[in-house]
């Protein structure tokens, strides 16, 4: 008798669970990355710029120190290959 006692009672925890708890985090969730969504876009259309312009936030360490992209190094060696058919 305790045992369908228990199990009919888990079983109405588990409806109670299922129909009003979990769709409220859910809501709760889905309400809260809106949000956050929402602030990012603001924050990008406050940035105030014409249109076409371009700004670099980051610049790459090598480039910082001179070295550009394509440039031998003394440390480089040139390997001769042939094609193969």
């Amino acid at each position: 008798m305790k045992f369908i006692l228990i199990v009919i009672i888990g079983i109405l925890f588990f409806r109670l669970l299922f129909r009003f708890v979990i769709p409220w985090l859910l809501k709760r969730k889905i309400n809260k990355m809106q949000h956050q969504y929402k602030q990012e876009q603001d924050t990008r259309n406050k940035q105030d710029k014409s249109e076409g312009e371009v700004t670099i936030q980051n610049i790459p360490e090598d480039r910082k120190s001179g070295k550009k992209k394509g440039t031998k190094h003394d440390d480089e060696e040139y390997s001769d290959y042939e094609e193969i058919d």
